[in-house]
């Protein structure tokens, strides 16, 4: 028998956009993701951790997609597990960072525990969290109801320890860098893609946080394409959002390359990232009306950032920055490659 007794930790600052998000509305799509990402300094193994829910309203599950869902991965051997229960078992706080699927699963800005049990393998695990930073990355689009996903880089910069058991292994965290993030809304972009680091060669207090794809409203009409970039480099952030008007972005992203120069009236910044395509792991993740999409991840890839400032007709380079084999990089698909 497992024992769990819950301790629940949180902040006490007031974080809108962390807390649950859905509107109440019976019968209509809807999905909520909390993502949790970090490495091992020890070991280097880089794991995730996921709590979901799609359709919070089915708890009959009529449909086929309604399901509450944790996922712990390894990603340096591509192993995943996840458990998938009825939206009934999910329970989340619209105050309140505060999510709970089953008994033995929770999560907070704080603190995150977990068991699964699979196949005849379990893992579990207890982290607390430590929030250094986090971005507002939508910035003035945040609070319109008009998108089919929201996304926001709660803690950008965080450390992690406690323990992560899995196949048997036990792994000893001790101030781990690591990341949180959330999306929800009604459908899938058709691609997306993804770009972090908070462990810079050059700068371990530097992060950076970007994100985007194909956008749309709620109602299935196109919108230009989203790059949305915050960099937190000497006690400044530096946003680029694709919807600020004035803002130049020009992108470059297939499967194992990233590439992105944004411009906004001061400042520019380049980010080139890169990995091995057979470092990155197939995330599968279901819509509420039921496609399977397909999340090529990784957590050790290498990222350059450099950033500039204008200086009369000239940009003047103010940063450059490295993350080797340390940066978390994505892209999402509506298909498998």
């Amino acid at each position: 028998m497992v024992l769990f007794v819950f301790q629940i930790s949180y902040s006490e600052e007031i974080d809108p956009y962390n807390s649950y998000q859905w509107h109440g509305r019976k019968g209509e799509d809807w999905y909520e993701w909390w993502y949790f990402k970090l490495i091992d300094p020890k070991t280097k193994t880089p794991f995730y951790f996921v709590y979901g829910v799609v359709n919070p309203w089915d708890i009959s599950q009529k449909k086929e997609s309604s399901r509450a869902m944790v996922s712990i991965g390894d990603f340096s051997n591509h192993t995943m597990m996840t458990q998938n229960f009825s939206p009934k078992s999910f329970s989340a706080s619209r105050e309140r960072p505060l999510v709970s699927i089953g008994e033995y699963n929770l999560a907070t800005d704080q603190k995150i525990e977990g068991f699964i049990f699979q196949n005849g393998y379990y893992a579990r695990w207890n982290l607390k969290i430590k929030k250094i930073r986090g971005w507002q990355a939508m910035g003035w689009g945040m609070p319109l109801k008009v998108f089919n996903i929201w996304w926001y880089p709660a803690q950008m910069d965080a450390t992690f320890s406690g323990t992560i058991e899995m196949n048997g292994k036990v792994y000893e965290i001790e101030d781990a860098d690591g990341y949180q993030d959330r999306n929800w809304g009604t459908s899938f972009p058709k691609w997306w893609y993804w770009m972090v680091s908070n462990s810079f060669v050059e700068n371990e207090n530097s992060s950076l946080a970007s994100g985007g794809g194909s956008a749309a409203t709620q109602y299935g009409l196109p919108l230009p394409t989203a790059v949305l970039i915050g960099l937190y480099h000497e006690d400044k952030m530096y946003s680029f959002r694709s919807s600020d008007i004035g803002n130049y972005i020009d992108y470059d992203i297939k499967m194992g390359s990233w590439n992105i120069t944004a411009i906004q009236p001061n400042y520019k910044i380049e980010l080139q990232a890169s990995c091995d395509l057979d470092e990155l792991m197939d995330l599968e993740f279901i819509t509420p009306g039921g496609q399977v999409f397909h999340d090529y991840e990784t957590l050790t890839g290498t990222l350059s950032v450099k950033l500039y400032e204008r200086s009369f007709f000239r940009w003047k380079e103010i940063a450059s920055l490295s993350s080797i084999d340390t940066a978390g990089l994505e892209l999402g698909l509506d298909r498998e490659l």
